[in-house]
């Protein structure tokens, strides 16, 4: 005998050892429709017991759910309703604020150039002040830088004369001199 006839006896006395509680097991005998019936019965029993007690509550508690939940939904399309409409007033209102905003600009802006004109024009007028008034300073001082300055040659030269005088020339020499200083210095006319 070789080795998978053997292996195929083995399974074999399996079955028939495991085949003695076989006719039962699909067997409808008198237990088994009893215990059958007894099961659908107690079921039944517990499903109408079940029913009675409970089938009120729970109706009353699905129905009340269901209006708490339709509550809520209507509660939020009101509240959806009124945030749109807020968002269109709103929508309106910044748009009007924009609008606003831009003609304040605008009108700034205007203001501002219309000042910077001003500011300039002034500005100039004050430069324009400054400057003739500067010029007619450094005439003043010109002038007075001259006359100080023709004060202290004639002092010099009168002084230069007078030594150059007393020691060199006699009093006859001296007058003729001082003469002749003074023709000439008419006839020059000083110049400035």
């Amino acid at each position: 005998m070789n080795l998978s006839s053997q292996i195929l006896e083995q399974q074999v006395m399996i079955i028939a050892t495991a085949g003695a509680g076989f006719d039962r097991f699909l067997g409808f005998d008198a237990a088994w429709i009893t215990g059958v019936g007894f099961n659908i019965l107690n079921i039944l029993v517990l499903a109408y017991i079940l029913w009675r007690i409970l089938y009120g509550p729970v109706k009353k508690f699905l129905a009340d759910r269901a209006a708490r939940v339709q509550a809520q939904i209507d509660n939020a399309e009101t509240m959806l309703k009124d945030a749109q409409s807020y968002k269109e007033e709103y929508s309106g209102k910044l748009s009007g604020v924009e609008v606003e905003r831009a003609s304040i600009l605008d009108s700034v802006k205007k203001r501002a150039l219309t000042d910077e004109a001003t500011i300039i024009k002034k500005a100039n007028e004050h430069a324009e002040q400054l400057k003739t008034r500067a010029y007619g300073d450094i005439e003043r001082e010109k002038e007075k830088a001259q006359d100080e300055m023709k004060k202290q040659i004639i002092d010099l030269s009168s002084m230069l004369t007078l030594r150059y005088i007393s020691t060199t020339i006699n009093e006859e020499h001296q007058n003729k001199l001082f003469d002749d200083i003074i023709e000439e210095m008419r006839a020059a006319k000083w110049q400035s």
